[in-house]
């Protein structure tokens, strides 16, 4: 959880995967958001080409008549349109109109028109009509300005400098949580000054009027920035206030009742009776399926990895195997499931096999994953993998051996068979690939052990006749090893190291 003062988002090294919809649906999304929308109509307004001033900017007549086809900044009552009207028609340069002036400079500035020579015009691809991926480019531009609080884009988004930071722990927390999880904006700003009161951060010592007051504010700014964020698209704001406090503060345009709340002459939050007290205010934020593919490309730009779900559909199997090892458990199963759709079993079972099939390192690394793969496929893959029993490749047969034992409703009798014929070489297998991501991820394995799972290396070392050391596997003698070192029991320690001896006599 990414918090001001704290760990930045950058440090992290992955976020959790997430599931996106089609790229045209989002862009369609996009371009129904705001400011895009009026960015677009503003570009295709200039589809024919116009001559601006001697300062770069479009003549005030046009302004005019682009403000009034385009109906932008309609009135909401009849005394804002007489003063849009009225601010029109006295209009003499564009920066008499701030709200245009930001437009302009960002439909430029994303190169939705071109500026030349005087004259100004809609870009091609405007003209053309824009991709949907070149529509999310547009999107994702004016979604990372928001939250940076850039220079000039307060009459874009209304997001200050202050707010961008607390905007970026909010969307941070929202990718965090699954999908549709609400955060409460009053929990949060309570959260992140409760970091920032802890010892040694800013407001380390300060009173407790302090520390209120900050938390207030924190609220009150978060609130205000996800609106503007909100208005683009990227968050929905739910509003659980009280139904007294609503009718009584919320503004007639439904905004909730928090954008009521004001500053006094000294700077603190006005609670005498102009607006509610932020206590009474439930406000919660939920990250919108655009929202989610925003802050992905930010996340990916700062090198962070962030995984989509079944994204892996057309990796190959050493990328899919490489892959799976860095996801969590629960999410696996939707990666294997889509990377099997595009496959009939038998080639899902001959491409893993292969991609496994290196004895030692990241071969025993990947056949951990590859055995539940092959398993995750079901009852279809289970002949083809017998079939690999009989691989005059030590590493493929072990693969199918381990699959096979973990199978759900195989016979115990093929178990045990299986387990006789290939249990040594697939136990030292197994351990070959967890000491080779580390002893810790060995040593926990062997902490767990369990005769009806994991590494059966009691089994092994006292109901083998005692020959395990003679075993084929490259890695046999290493195992041994750090079996002896790791192996919470003691009889079961001594027995390889016994055997870790007579391997190392006997190479």
């Amino acid at each position: 959880m990414a918090r001001q003062g704290t760990t930045e988002p950058t440090e992290r090294a992955r976020v959790r995967p997430v599931a996106l919809p089609p790229e045209e649906e989002l862009a369609l999304a996009a371009r129904g958001t705001w400011p895009l929308r009026e960015l677009l109509a503003l570009a295709d307004w200039f589809a024919s080409e116009r001559r601006l001033t001697g300062t770069g900017m479009p003549r005030p007549d046009d302004i005019r008549a682009l403000a009034t086809d385009l109906d932008l900044w309609p009135g909401s009552t009849e005394e804002q349109a007489a003063e849009r009207a009225e601010r029109l028609k006295r209009l003499r340069a564009a920066r008499d109109l701030p709200e245009f002036l930001a437009l302009w400079r960002a439909a430029v500035d994303l190169g939705l028109i071109e500026v030349d020579s005087g004259r100004a015009r809609a870009c091609a691809e405007v003209r053309e009509g824009l991709s949907p991926q070149r529509a999310l480019d547009a999107w994702v531009d004016l979604f990372e300005r928001a939250i940076a609080g850039e220079p000039g884009t307060e009459d874009l988004f209304h997001v200050g400098r202050f707010g961008s930071g607390l905007i970026r722990d909010l969307l941070d927390d929202l990718y965090a949580e699954p999908d549709d999880t609400e955060i409460s904006l009053s929990a949060l700003a309570t959260s992140i000054v409760e970091e920032l009161a802890r010892p040694g951060a800013q407001l380390s010592g300060a009173s407790e009027e302090l520390i209120d007051h900050s938390r207030r504010m924190a609220h009150m700014t978060l609130y205000q920035t996800a609106l503007g964020i909100g208005a683009g698209g990227g968050i929905r704001l739910i509003d659980h206030t009280g139904e007294e406090v609503r009718a009584e503060f919320a503004p007639e345009k439904g905004l909730l009742p928090i954008y009521s709340l004001t500053l006094d002459e000294s700077g603190d939050l006005d609670e005498s009776g102009s607006g509610p007290r932020d206590s009474e205010i439930v406000c919660a934020a939920v990250l919108t399926p655009l929202g989610r593919y925003g802050v992905r490309r930010m996340f990916l730009a700062e090198g962070v990895e962030a995984p989509l779900l079944g994204g892996l559909a057309r990796a190959g199997a050493v990328e899919l195997l490489d892959a799976l090892r860095r996801l969590p458990r629960d999410v696996r199963v939707a990666q294997i499931k889509a990377w099997a759709a595009l496959r009939t079993a038998e080639e899902a079972v001959a491409e893993i096999a292969e991609a496994c099939a290196e004895p030692t390192g990241d071969g025993a690394v990947r056949r951990i994953i590859a055995s539940e793969v092959l398993r995750a496929l079901g009852g279809p893959a289970l002949p083809p993998v017998r079939v690999l029993l009989a691989s005059d490749r030590p590493a493929v047969a072990g693969l199918a051996a381990s699959t096979l034992i973990g199978a759900p409703d195989l016979p115990q009798a093929e178990v045990e068979e299986v387990i006789g014929s290939h249990g040594l070489w697939f136990t030292i297998d197994s351990a070959a690939g967890l000491l080779h991501t580390g002893e810790s991820a060995l040593a926990g394995a062997l902490k767990s052990e369990d005769p009806g799972e994991g590494l059966p290396f009691t089994r092994l070392l006292f109901q083998s006749s005692g020959e395990v050391w003679r075993g084929d596997h490259p890695q046999t003698l290493p195992v041994l090893d750090a079996v002896g070192r790791l192996h919470p029991d003691r009889k079961v320690a001594k027995a390889a190291r016994r055997a870790a001896y007579k391997a190392r006599s006997r190479a």
